[in-house]
């Protein structure tokens, strides 16, 4: 810890400790924990430590809680990458490839669900139900590439010329019309073909002509099927179906079915309706159709014609069968009576292995002639009970606890009673825990049923090995939580902070020197990212390739720094930083020269080619600044006429160092004082040599 490296005083047993002491002690932690100059938690100094490498929490949050993208950054030695939060569009986007495993899925929606996976050879794109391409323009597919359906037996596959349908079955499910150019056909092997000439359709075949539909056959009002000539017809006019024949021979090989859907088969002879074959709500009912006539089963016995039964609609429908009657499974009679040729008091029908006999009732059992059945007492013992008694009932689904009741034995009464299922619960206490069973499992959903789950304090959900997983730490105060929302297609699931707050952050604590690790890319689609430290400035460190060996640190100046909080804008372009120690070129800069000093520079430093406008010179004042070889007189324009003693020339006044100028006719004059005539030319060419 920066600032507590060593305790400041030692103690043995007897020793008289001093305030002096323990303020200095104190104070040396106080020092170590102030938020200015004490503990930290970033690397910088030897055991504060080190970088944080896990976020250990429940919470994590990344923004300031403003409308604006969230973008995580992965800074690697050669290839960064982003994942951003876009805010406007709701959704996470990453700003690099997404690379699953070859024994990864890509889930969408629900993990076992549909899914995305691929094993460094083929893509698959799995799916429960239905898989729907929403292109908006052509799905192109290479010649020579086809579909596949189930395997290489259906197949659709283009050669850039003609398209190939390979298959079993091909099944055409249009919702509208499937057109085929006039006198284009559609030819099956060799001979038979369907071909169109926008008037008449012509089916032609070599042999049988087979209409294998799996619903209705249309064919419109008033057009028929004609075989041979119009005297043998099949024709319908929305309403009845008419069949035009001589004799008509319905011969199938199978079973002959009518389906009336009116509900009514009627048989007639001659337009006389004689027997009506009904539906009444799912009942087949045989009505005679004229009154008081019967109704026969008519047959012959080897070779005697005989009827077998015979139904008298004159007499309520009275059934006489003329002989046994067999009945193969239960023989209900809505009477009250069935008559036999012998009928006993209190005897039973009892089955001899060949008949039902009318038979004394014995033993432990007694039957009066009223039918009250006597059963002797304790005659009835468990071994008696089958276990169907209990197996062979309807199972009970919804239980009224108020009401349902069960069967159990009073030990206090030694008798047997029946106990409502409210009752035995509150017999039970009732099931508030669930104790006996220390693994308990579920057969399938835990259905919360609008309720919560509550865990205790620093308990956990484990794995399948009761590992932890996640640990549940609670407070007793707490108004704010997480929010998990799963999401639809096209959108991304969300991890977010609600509770009683207004502005509720998400917080993500790594544990020790740990560190907050999001592997991908990251985007922060909205807010600022805010860097803080405790007692020093904040800043981030940028690696380089070679295993993060060396790095660049950008860092805030420190407080006394500041007259206010300041904005650096990076240039909107690729480019690269100055630094003031490092050696730059710059190009296409101006300088302010109000603002800013340029020293040190010497003539090496300017360019042959470089001139200074006029305009932009100023006078030179200080005496010994223009040295005498630096003024050019050779390339200057000639005076163009005589000299004046009016012209005038640059002195150094008594050689002291001040230049001054002076008119030609100061030097007529000083050679006047040395003896010169003016009108001397050779004397005067002589003294100004």
């Amino acid at each position: 810890m920066a600032g507590y490296s060593a305790r400041q005083s030692s103690y043995s047993d007897g020793d008289v400790i001093t305030a002096a002491q323990s303020n200095t002690e104190f104070d040396t932690l106080l020092a170590a924990f102030n938020v200015s100059s004490g503990h930290t938690h970033d690397g910088s100094t030897a055991g504060d430590g080190g970088p944080i490498t896990t976020l250990f929490g429940s919470s994590l949050t990344f923004g300031s809680g403003a409308d604006s993208d969230i973008t995580i950054s992965f800074n690697t030695s050669a290839d960064d990458g982003q994942l951003k939060w876009v805010h406007d569009a709701d959704h996470f986007k990453f700003m690099d490839e997404v690379v699953i495993d070859s024994t990864s899925k890509l889930y969408l929606n629900d993990k076992g669900g549909e899914h995305i996976s691929g094993d460094g050879t083929d893509l698959t794109i799995a799916s429960g139900n239905d898989l729907n391409l929403t292109a908006t323009t052509d799905i192109n597919i290479p010649a020579n590439v086809g579909l596949t359906f189930g395997n290489d037996a259906e197949k659709i596959e283009g050669d850039g010329t003609d398209l190939t349908i390979t298959g079993n079955n091909i099944n055409l499910t249009a919702t509208a019309d499937i057109v085929i150019p006039a006198d284009v056909g559609i030819t099956f092997g060799s001979g038979e073909k369907i071909e169109g000439d926008s008037t008449d359709l012509t089916i032609t075949s070599g042999a049988k002509i087979n209409l294998t539909a799996t619903s209705d056959v249309h064919i419109p009002n008033n057009v028929g099927i004609v075989f041979g000539g119009d005297s043998e017809k099949i024709e319908g006019d929305g309403t009845d179906m008419t069949i035009s024949a001589n004799n008509l021979t319905v011969d199938a090989v199978a079973d002959i079915i009518l389906d009336a859907g009116g509900a009514n088969v009627t048989f007639k002879d001659d337009g006389t309706s004689i027997l009506d074959i009904a539906n009444n709500s799912g009942d087949a009912e045989l009505t005679v159709s004229t009154a008081d006539k019967n109704f026969a089963i008519k047959g012959t016995d080897g070779s005697s014609a005989i009827t077998a039964l015979d139904i008298d609609m004159a007499l309520a429908g009275k059934a006489t069968f003329s002989g046994d009657v067999v009945v193969t499974g239960d023989l209900t009679v809505t009477g009250d009576d069935i008559t036999m040729g012998t009928n006993t008091s209190g005897h039973i029908m009892v089955a001899d292995g060949a008949n039902f006999n009318p038979v004394p009732v014995g033993g432990d059992v007694t039957i009066a002639s009223d039918g009250a059945v006597t059963i002797a007492s304790g005659a009835v013992e468990g071994s008696m009970l089958n276990p169907n008694v209990i197996t062979g009932q309807t199972a009970e689904t919804s239980l009224d606890t108020s009401n349902d009741t069960i069967l159990i034995h009073d030990a206090d009464a030694s008798a047997l009673k029946k106990v409502t299922l409210a009752s035995l619960s509150s017999g039970l206490g009732g099931i508030t825990d669930v104790v006996a069973d220390t693994s308990p499992q579920l057969g399938g959903n835990l259905d919360t049923n609008s309720h919560n789950i509550l865990i205790d304090d620093a308990h956990f959900i484990g794995d399948e090995n009761s590992n932890e997983q996640i640990i549940f730490q609670t407070t007793a105060s707490a108004v704010n939580q997480f929010d998990i929302t799963n999401a639809a297609t096209g959108n991304a699931p969300e991890l977010s902070a609600t509770g009683d707050d207004t502005n509720i952050s998400l917080k993500i604590t790594p544990k020790g020197s740990g560190q907050v690790v999001l592997d991908g890319n990251v985007g922060i689609e909205s807010g600022v990212i805010d860097l803080k430290n405790a007692g020093s400035q904040s800043y981030i460190r940028f690696y380089c390739e070679s295993a993060n060996q060396h790095y660049v640190q950008v860092q805030a100046p420190a407080h006394s720094d500041f007259t206010a909080n300041q904005t650096i804008t990076l240039p909107a372009t690729t480019d690269t930083l100055v630094g003031r120690t490092t050696t730059d070129t710059l190009t296409n800069k101006s300088i302010d020269s109000d603002n800013n000093t340029i020293t040190n520079i010497v003539n090496a430093d300017i360019k042959s080619s470089a001139a200074i406008a006029d305009t932009k010179l100023a006078t030179i004042s200080t005496a010994g600044k223009v040295a005498l070889t630096a003024l050019e007189i050779d390339g200057g324009t000639d005076i163009g006429g005589d000299l004046s003693t009016s012209d005038l020339i640059i002195v150094d006044d008594g050689a002291g160092g001040t230049n001054r100028k002076a008119a030609l006719s100061r030097v007529v004059t000083l050679m006047s004082a040395q003896g010169f005539s003016t009108d001397d030319p050779t004397a005067l060419a002589i003294a100004l040599g």
